[in-house]
Formats: structure tokens, C-alpha cells, sequence
């Protein structure tokens, strides 16, 4: 059977995808009594988070509107939402992220060349090239400790514990600073567009905003237990200062410009204090200068990090060489680069790479399966299953499977290693990994893989049992939309769907 799933809300539990009303509930047909709770305090967070984030109020509006619709959506099934705040989080930080995605595949201008407004701290975007200027000096006058735990959380994405290890503290005081260092941050966009000290603020608001720091780091973390989700969402409901807070501070956290700005400091050279030596201290100190100097000349050709990402979250990332690469939801990537090579090795999930040729050779393993590429756009997906699917879009690449040998692959074709044999499959139809719109077009593959896609997508693990996994489908889903997708293969393949607390089941 041959399925063509359309992005669409069933329309016998739906009066319309419109939306959300000013009085604060969902038009829906169903008995499910969230849909009529009160969204309003969610909306006005999310409008706030998305206003300090883009440039239109009305684009803040629409996606404030389809965060809660999806919301209400993702709660249909039954299962309670009791993390509707941090799901809302990232549903937002997704769509605005497509929003800036959307501005550079038109051509549009992603930053704004000034932050200068009358408007309330609320209102002002934490994007531009001045926001990048104002954010940079602020790191430079953090102390150099808590500045380079800034950049390793914020460009490297390193955990706190990982952080820790690296540098000889504690968790608690890797995030003490990070909390210290968020506030330095938020003080260079007051509602006056001027510094302010801790002694100018209210003992409640500072207190409020060091919460709200706290929680917008812990909010980055994947290891939250029950316990701390369910203190976030009484954190959060307790009143609107605490919301509006947390909105200011996360979206500063997660601008472009922060991370710019984070960056460009990443590999900046440190200054050094001149002082007298004596002689028998200078060919050592001459030694470990020339050994930093070495370090600081090979800085810019070296990147040694893990990237992850969250489930139902994607994420693009520059790395040192200039390369970029863009990660679909609940995939880990190990990267790996030095003056004499580059390579990454793709541990789970779909990723698609744009390789800035620099004369080093760029090497990807996934499971079975290794890609050699010199400058090129290409996307690689490692299935559960030790299926890895490559596709090029730009330049030539190698693909080798479990034997030496090798397929060559031109712009639009694609390679298969599965169980370390390689194969060619279908060419491309599309200008770029369909995943990217939300989509997976297939002519052959099995419902475990289009579990696996929908599941990449879902604020929930979905799992199928062996039989539904080996069942065989064709045509194109809209796996951005998972509720969409399961009630479509419930009914066309005579699958049950069944929503748990903290899974989704699919089975005969």
C-alpha cells in the first residue's frame, strides 16, 4: 500500500487548526478536559520568549499560537502533560529556529545591523551585529574562569559534570558560574540599554532572576530526573515574574548572537601578564610558550566535542574548519578534528554535513559504513537496526562498507550499508534531505524505520514490536506531525497505537 500523509488535524476532533483564543482556551471535540484548561500563562511565555528572539511581533504571535496547538495535540492521547512549560520550550525554540532557516533559504537577513529600540527589555530583540559586539564585551569583563565556562557550555555544549572534570571543581561550582555568568549577561540588555549593578535591583528580582538562570542551564541538560521536571513546572506556575524571567533568560542563552559571540572568544588569544624570571625558570617558561604558542597557531584547525541533541529537538552547529552541520532530533555526534585530519563518527540519528574544503581529509564512520569527502554536502542516517543510509547533494563522496569495497557516489545518488554490505539505493528527488520539512519519502522500507523517523520527531519514545517492524510501506509521511503519522498507519496497516505515560507502543 502506497500512503500520501498530508499535514493535517483529524477533523472529528478538531473544529479548526486556528487560533487560540484571547480567553484562553482550544476549540476540540474530544472528552479530553486539558484541552479547555488554561493556556494563557503558556502563551504569554512563549510570545515573550520568541519577541526577544525575532525581529516581528507577529511572527512571536504565531508561533506563541502553534506551540499550545501542538501542545493540546501532543495531550490528546490521554497521557497527562505534566511538563507543559518545558515541552512548550522547546517546541518554540524549534520553530524559531525553522524561522531562521526559513529567512537564509530566501535570502533573507538573519541579523538585524542595530539593537537600537525604546522599547521594554521584553521587546528587544537579542539579535544583530550590535548584540554580538555588546555580548563579546561582557564575556571579556567576566573573570576568566567563569568566561570559559560560559563558551563550554554555550559553543562546545559540555555538561556541568563534564566541565568539572576538565577543570578540577565541583558541579554545584561549574554551575554557580554559569548562573553568575547568564546575569552578567542579561544586564547588558536592561530595559534602559544600560548596565545596571546587583546593588540597583530589588532583593526579590535578584533572587528571581538567579532562580530563573539556574533553571534556564538545567533546561539544556538531558539527565533530568521526574523530581526536577515537576519542581520546574511549580517553579514556573507559581506567578508571571518568574515566567517573564525565565523567557529573557533563555532566550538570551539560546540567541545566535550569544553564540557568536561565545565563539569568536572560543580560540581568542589570552593575554599574558609580563613579570621578571629567573634563569633558571626561562627555558622552561620559553619551552611552555613556545608550547602555547602552538596551541594558539593550531587552535582555529582543532575541534574535539560530542554534539547531541534532545528528542523532538534538531540543531545546526559550526565547527572549528568552518564545516556545518545540522542534527535531527535524538542524534550524537563525536567530532574530531587536528591539524593533520578531520572526522566524526555518527553514534545515532540523522545528520546532514556541508564540508568546507581546507586541504585535510573529513572522514565520517557510522556503524558499518565510512565516507570520505573533501569539500561537499552530503547527509548520512544510522538506523537502530545497523542500517546506514548516505545521500549526497554536492561534490563526491567514498562510501566503504564492512569490505574494502567502495562505491563512488555524484551529486543525487545514494549508498546503503546494511549489516556491512554496501549497496546503491534509489536516487534523490529532492534538493535536500527531506527530514528537514519534516518529511520521509520512501518507495521500500520497513514500519520499524518510519518508527524510528516519526520517533525522532516525538516528545515521547516510540517503540514497535518485531512484527510491526518487519511490516513493509511505501509513500510519503509527514513525520513532523508523529500523531499525524500514527493515526494514518493505525488505520491503513491495522496497527494499534497505544500512548502511555512515557512511551508510545506500536503493535498488532
Amino acid at each position: 500500500m502506497h500512503l500520501y500523509a498530508v499535514n493535517a488535524i483529524e477533523p472529528s476532533r478538531w473544529r479548526a487548526r486556528g487560533r487560540v483564543g484571547w480567553g484562553s482556551s482550544v476549540a476540540y471535540d474530544g472528552d479530553d478536559s486539558r484541552a479547555a484548561q488554561d493556556w494563557s500563562p503558556v502563551l504569554d511565555f512563549v510570545r515573550r520568549l520568541a519577541r526577544r528572539r525575532l525581529s516581528r511581533a507577529d511572527l512571536a504571535e504565531d508561533i506563541a499560537q502553534e506551540t499550545v496547538l501542538r501542545l493540546v495535540e501532543y495531550g490528546r492521547g490521554g497521557a497527562p502533560i505534566d511538563n507543559r512549560y518545558g515541552l512548550a520550550l522547546r517546541i518554540a525554540e524549534n520553530l524559531v529556529n525553522e524561522q531562521f532557516r526559513r529567512e537564509r533559504r530566501w535570502g533573507q537577513v538573519e541579523l538585524s545591523d542595530t539593537l537600537a529600540s525604546a522599547e521594554p527589555a521584553a521587546d528587544r530583540v537579542i539579535e544583530g551585529k550590535q548584540a554580538v559586539a555588546t555580548l563579546r564585551q561582557a564575556l571579556e569583563r567576566m573573570p576568566a574562569l567563569r568566561r570559559d565556562i560560559i563558551i563550554r557550555r554555550r559553543v562546545r555544549h559540555q555538561s556541568c559534570a563534564a566541565i568539572a572534570a576538565d577543570l578540577g571543581l565541583s558541579v554545584k561550582a561549574v554551575e554557580k558560574h554559569v548562573t553568575r555568568g547568564l546575569l552578567d549577561l542579561n544586564r547588558a540588555f536592561d530595559q534602559n540599554g544600560r548596565d545596571r549593578s546587583e546593588a540597583e535591583l530589588k532583593t526579590d528580582q535578584k533572587r528571581v532572576m538567579a532562580e530563573a538562570a539556574a533553571w534556564v542551564d538545567w533546561s539544556a541538560r538531558s539527565d533530568v530526573s521526574p523530581a526536577e521536571v515537576a519542581a520546574f513546572e511549580r517553579w514556573m506556575g507559581e506567578n508571571e515574574a518568574h515566567r517573564r524571567a525565565f523567557a529573557d533568560l533563555a532566550a538570551l542563552w539560546r540567541s545566535g548572537a550569544l553564540g557568536e559571540a561565545a565563539a569568536g572568544l572560543a580560540v581568542a588569544k589570552p593575554r599574558r601578564r609580563e613579570r621578571n624570571l629567573p634563569w633558571r625558570l626561562i627555558v622552561p617558561t620559553a619551552m611552555a610558550a613556545a608550547a602555547a604558542t602552538l596551541v594558539i597557531l593550531y587552535a582555529p584547525w582543532m575541534d574535539y566535542r560530542t554534539l547531541e541533541t534532545a528528542r523532538a529537538q534538531s540543531d545546526e552547529m559550526r565547527l572549528a574548519d568552518g564545516s556545518t552541520v545540522r542534527l535531527s532530533g535524538g542524534a550524537r555526534l563525536l567530532v574530531r578534528q587536528s591539524p593533520m585530519g578531520r572526522s566524526a563518527t555518527l553514534e545515532q540519528g540523522e545528520v546532514f554535513f556541508d564540508v568546507r574544503h581546507d586541504g585535510r581529509p573529513f572522514a565520517v564512520i557510522a556503524g558499518e559504513g565510512r565516507v570520505q569527502v573533501m569539500g561537499t554536502a552530503f547527509n548520512i542516517d544510522r538506523l537502530s537496526s545497523g542500517r546506514t543510509e548516505v545521500a549526497l547533494y554536492r561534490g563526491a563522496v567514498r562510501v566503504r562498507g564492512r569490505s574494502r569495497e567502495t562505491i563512488d557516489l555524484k551529486p543525487g545518488e545514494r549508498a546503503v550499508v546494511d549489516g556491512g554490505r554496501l549497496s546503491r539505493s534509489a536516487p534523490l528527488r529532492a534538493a535536500g534531505p527531506d527530514w528537514f520539512d519534516g518529511w520521509f519519502d520512501t518507495e521500500d522500507a520497513s514500519l520499524g524505520q518510519l518508527a524510528e523517523e516519526i520517533d525522532r520527531f516525538s516528545l515521547k519514545p516510540i517503540q514497535a514490536d518485531p512484527e510491526v517492524r518487519r511490516m513493509r510501506i511505501s509513500g510519503r509521511f509527514h513525520v513532523g506531525e508523529p500523531h499525524v503519522v500514527l493515526a494514518l498507519i493505525e488505520t491503513a496497516y491495522g496497527v494499534r497505537v497505544v500512548e502511555e505515560s512515557d512511551r508510545i507502543r506500536i503493535e498488532r
